[in-house]
């Protein structure tokens, strides 16, 4: 301890941590003007992607709510990915399941192989992380489904209000 009170005490050190404070000072100037361009642009980005979004999603309500067909077919598409989704979940937590129990009893009292079991475990992780992201990407989309589908509804009353 005494020595590192010395250290501080010395020219040398005085003089280093002044000067290190004041490039500190000048480099962080640059680097904010830096990170406000930087935030201006992906704020601006973000802007556009979302006015994208919303544009989207009144040109898929509108569509939704003028053709009866597309609305059946994109709804089928959406029960169809939920249905694909669970059964890829379903089948990854029955090879983790297969994988993780003890099945002497099935070989005739042998141990089973380590690499087959290990393989089960694996797939089974595996399809359990597939089929679970892709089954909150269904859900997410039957959730957007049901938003453009109010959201058309919506904008038939308000035609409707106008016009009625």
């Amino acid at each position: 301890m005494q020595e590192l009170i010395k250290t501080m005490l010395t020219p040398t050190w005085v003089v280093s941590t002044l000067v290190a404070g004041l490039v500190i000072n000048i480099v962080s100037g640059y680097v904010k003007d830096g990170m406000d361009k930087v935030l201006a642009v992906s704020s601006k980005r973000a802007r556009e992607s979302g006015s994208r979004r919303a544009q989207a999603r009144t040109a898929l309500a509108a569509k939704l709510h003028a053709d009866l067909a597309f609305r059946l077919q994109y709804r089928r598409k959406r029960l169809l990915d939920a249905y694909y989704a669970t059964w890829t979940t379903v089948l990854g937590l029955i090879m983790l399941l297969v994988g993780l129990a003890d099945t002497s009893h099935v070989t005739g009292g042998s141990p089973p192989q380590p690499t087959a079991r290990l393989f089960n475990i694996i797939l089974g992780l595996v399809l359990l992380t597939v089929g679970g992201g892709y089954m909150v990407a269904v859900f997410h989309r039957s959730f957007r489904l049901l938003d453009a589908e109010g959201y058309a509804e919506q904008a038939a009353r308000r035609e409707a209000a106008v016009n009625g």
